[in-house]
């Protein structure tokens, strides 16, 4: 079923899903909700930064771990697999634009599960990432239904331990380190 016009709408949907597009989406909606006085969507920007990077080393480890091939190189085996290895091509295993579309998806419907406009649209967006993968051949329809779970999961574990919700106990602080020669991240944690 694919054509032309899956493949242009498929495009919109590459753009959606891909980490350095959502990262600085991330940013401008903390900046967007600190002009605005909006608490909530500076907590879901936040967030969603966290989600990502959290997402991030889950799927590279995957990728990395499996050495799975794109439909698009072996377009007749769904269960060729090289193993753990940094080199080659061969890393469809598993969807990073799912896995992030998805995290960020579900950052925003627990921040926005309020508003069935908001949250819809957060997962409409996801899911049209994962089918675009899909529809170009880029990953097989396991490789985006597992990014999917590990993007859904790890978002609301972000979301339910995050420290950034409005009223919520600061428990984690990061800054800036400095003393005599010595310079750094000082990461503090109150239980």
């Amino acid at each position: 079923m694919r054509g032309g016009t899956t493949d242009d709408i498929a495009d919109y949907g590459d753009t959606i899903g891909d980490f350095y597009n959502l990262l600085p989406a991330a940013g401008i909606g903390f900046v967007a909700g600190a002009a605005l006085g909006d608490k909530k969507a500076q907590a879901a920007s936040l967030e969603s930064v966290q989600a990502l990077a959290i997402t991030a080393g889950f799927v590279k480890a995957l990728k990395y771990g499996t050495g799975r091939h794109r439909p698009n190189d072996s377009p007749d085996n769904a269960f060729e697999f090289d193993g753990p290895g940094t080199s080659g091509n061969h890393k469809s295993f598993v969807s990073g634009h799912a896995a992030y579309s998805f995290s960020v998806a579900s950052v925003i419907y627990s921040n926005y599960d309020d508003n069935v406009y908001v949250s819809g649209l957060a997962y409409g967006l996801a899911g049209l990432s994962a089918w675009s993968r899909v529809n170009d051949d880029k990953h097989w329809l396991s490789d985006v239904v597992v990014g999917a779970a590990i993007g859904i999961i790890t978002g609301k574990l972000v979301h339910h331990t995050s420290p950034f919700k409005p009223g919520a106990t600061q428990r984690v602080s990061v800054r800036p380190y400095h003393h005599a020669s010595e310079s750094g991240v000082q990461l503090s944690l109150k239980f």
